[in-house]
């Protein structure tokens, strides 16, 4: 009350024009700090709804440029494969091509080749004159000329790029607008003989550059590096095949070219439509400035504690998306999990391989699982931001799936998430053993030779010093006629010398076969009798078979059956033959071990057939017998690269080693083509 007393004093006081101007004066001041603010905080938001429009495209252009050449790669990884093909079908001129290309066997491979590849959407061999050979769709193929394609005339001619990426097109199959991926065919002799294609729809991108873009507002295209269009996250087909102009007016952009393929992403955006929630907000600020003028300063700070919170949700949202868009990738494990331990996304590759240890949500890992203990330390919190653990999981065929996981702690989605990224290195650590076993091997090859050469020397001297002694029995015989029992003892010593020499040059002849069977053979393979290889096989381990208490039976008494092979790798292969039936008759002995090896000539081919009469192989490991480093001995027992090496041999001798489905124990067939002899003796050309 004192304090209006005053004021009222001062309203009737001349001087309290002055105090009038100090309240307009105050108001004013209050007015103008309440604009200013107002005005500051419209200019700022302005400036931060492009900054972040900048950086949420570019972070949106780099996922979207990933996306493309991880997706491309797999249609580039299709092309290879399928060139593949025709080198391995030997296609030596165009009429091979013709006739192997357009097959309905090839057209079998290329359904089940793509048949899981969303992003082929179809794949096509065509001839030189633009014909459709075969294609994915149906068989056989439409009567559809292709010559006209901007991709076939690159490819065939002198000068064509490794690679071409085709204009968009309306599929003549289907209609629907298509790009390809095209490649050039050789034939073994350098000619050009046909171009292969893989078509990609541009719906499939459409599809998933909508999914990336959201509710965002922006639009997301896929250009050819001369600026046509390929795709449109719009689903409009408007524009297909002509150049985009990315300089309109009213229109931001940012572009990202794709790594390896001659393609660009661009994300742009209406400005006019993406400054709209700026309009608002403008417009929401400037009436609680008149509202609330007195009160400007504190309007004004909590105005901008919301945009600071609004413009948190926004770049955490941002950041979720394309933190989705970047591990949702094929040629990686990624989850991302929240602060409650519950998974909030995870990719197909992750399901994969962890989804049987997510229960409620939650990974738990077995004790089984190698490293499984470091994985629950760092989900608890007890580890640090980051960390990389190797996992070795458990499999049924008792391999170990190996994965590299590496982990870290983010912000976003949420605070306190968990981001899993892994990689399968399961192949790439049996490469590497792989070739540390082939060091080996080839190691063991030399101990094996030079072991061959110091054994001789002693055999030598004991093969002198018996037939020294049987020369002097020899020389004594004579005078020992008179004498009937010192007649019969030399006889006797004679005989046992006879024998000694002939076995130390039996253990001479198989130590040198040592010698040969441990290098590896040099020029073209000649032509051998497939049965005295047979025969060589047995003289190497039949010893061992009879130590072992296996009986062997044969059926190698027929004419010469020829064959073109290296005689020490068709040795080698039947040694490791007989060797594993051995090795198969003693772990699971189910009677009286036996092995039969046969070798019959029928249709212009040869067929070494190894049967044994054990356990055999179950029937779901049938299919992994020929894989590197798979074995179904017992641990420390076998390397897994017998089979594996047998198949290589024969595959390059022109032959195939086959399991052979045999009710009764076990039966692997070695069949290699018939060597037509003319009458001499020799291959006929």
């Amino acid at each position: 009350m004192a304090v209006t007393s005053d004021r009222a004093a001062q309203r009737l006081d001349p001087v309290s024009s002055w105090s009038k101007k100090r309240v307009v004066v105050g108001f004013a001041a209050a007015l103008l700090l309440v604009w200013s603010v107002a005005v500051g905080e419209i200019w700022n938001d302005y400036r931060n709804t492009l900054e972040s429009w900048a950086r949420y495209s570019r972070g949106l252009a780099l996922s979207t440029a990933q996306f493309t050449e991880q997706s491309l790669t797999v249609n580039q990884l299709v092309l290879a494969s399928m060139l593949d093909w025709i080198a391995e079908d030997g296609v030596s001129n165009e009429a091979d091509f013709l006739r192997v290309a357009g097959s309905q066997s090839f057209f079998e491979r290329l359904r089940e080749r793509t048949r899981y590849l969303r992003q082929v959407d179809v794949a096509t061999f065509i001839a030189r004159d633009g014909r459709v050979l075969n294609f994915t769709r149906s068989y056989p193929p439409p009567r559809i000329n292709l010559g006209d394609r901007d991709y076939f005339k690159e490819q065939m001619a002198a000068n064509a790029p490794a690679l071409s990426l085709g204009n968009v097109v309306q599929n003549r199959g289907n209609g629907r607008w298509t790009f390809y991926l095209a490649r050039a065919v050789f034939a073994t002799n350098g000619d050009r003989v046909g171009v292969v294609i893989v078509g990609v729809e541009s719906a499939f991108y459409a599809e998933h550059l909508r999914w990336l873009t959201g509710d965002s507002g922006g639009q997301v295209r896929l250009l050819r590096q001369d600026g046509v269009l390929l795709a449109d996250s719009s689903g409009s087909d408007a524009g297909f095949g002509e150049p985009v102009n990315l300089a309109a007016r009213g229109v931001m952009s940012t572009a990202h070219a794709v790594p390896s393929f001659p393609a660009t992403v661009v994300v742009s955006v209406d400005r006019s439509q993406y400054l709209l929630e700026w309009r608002d907000s403008t417009l929401m600020t400037i009436g609680a400035a008149l509202l609330l003028s007195l009160l400007a300063a504190l309007i004004a700070r909590r105005l901008y504690s919301l945009v600071q919170v609004a413009e948190n949700s926004l770049r955490v949202e941002g950041q979720t998306r394309m933190l989705s868009a970047i591990l949702d990738s094929p040629l990686a494990l990624a989850a991302v999990m929240g602060r409650d331990g519950r998974f909030l996304f995870t990719n197909a590759q992750f399901d994969q391989v962890f989804g049987r240890f997510v229960e409620d949500g939650r990974l738990r890992l077995p004790g089984a699982v190698e490293g499984a203990a470091a994985v629950t330390d760092f989900l608890a919190g007890r580890s640090g931001e980051r960390q990389e653990i190797a996992l070795a999981i458990p499999l049924p065929d008792h391999r170990a799936l190996e994965v590299r996981l590496s982990l870290a702690r983010l912000d976003a989605p949420e605070p306190g998430a968990v981001v899993l990224v892994g990689h399968d290195e399961t192949r790439r650590l049996e490469a590497e053993a792989l070739i540390v076993q082939s060091a080996k091997l080839i190691r063991l090859g030399e101990m094996a030779t030079s072991m061959a050469h110091e054994l001789n020397q002693p055999l030598n001297v004991v093969k002198m010093a018996a037939q020294s002694a049987q020369m002097e029995i020899e020389s004594a015989s004579p005078a020992a006629h008179g004498d009937a029992a010192l007649a019969e003892l030399c006889r006797f010593v004679g005989d046992r010398l006879a024998r000694i020499v002939g076995q130390a040059d039996r253990a001479a002849s198989i130590i040198d076969h040592m010698r040969i069977f441990g290098r590896v053979p040099k020029g073209p393979p000649p032509v051998i009798d497939a049965v005295d290889s047979c025969r060589a096989a047995l003289d190497f381990v039949g010893h061992q078979l009879r130590h072992s208490g296996v009986a062997v039976r044969t059926r190698l008494d027929g004419a010469r059956q020829p064959v073109r092979c290296h005689p020490v790798l068709l040795e080698q292969v039947l040694v490791n033959l007989l060797l594993n039936a051995r090795d198969s008759l003693l772990s699971n002995r189910v009677g009286a071990p036996r092995i039969e090896l046969s070798a019959v000539a029928a249709e212009g081919r040869v067929d070494i057939l190894v049967h044994d009469n054990g356990p055999g192989i179950p029937v779901a490991l049938r299919g992994r017998v020929f894989e590197p480093f798979f074995t179904t001995k017992e641990s420390g027992k076998g390397t897994g690269l017998g089979l594996a090496v047998s198949y290589g041999i024969v595959r390059d001798s022109g032959g195939t080693l086959d399991l052979l489905d045999d009710a009764a124990g076990c039966t692997f067939r070695v069949r290699l083509p018939l060597v037509v002899e003319d009458a001499v003796g020799q291959a006929a050309c």
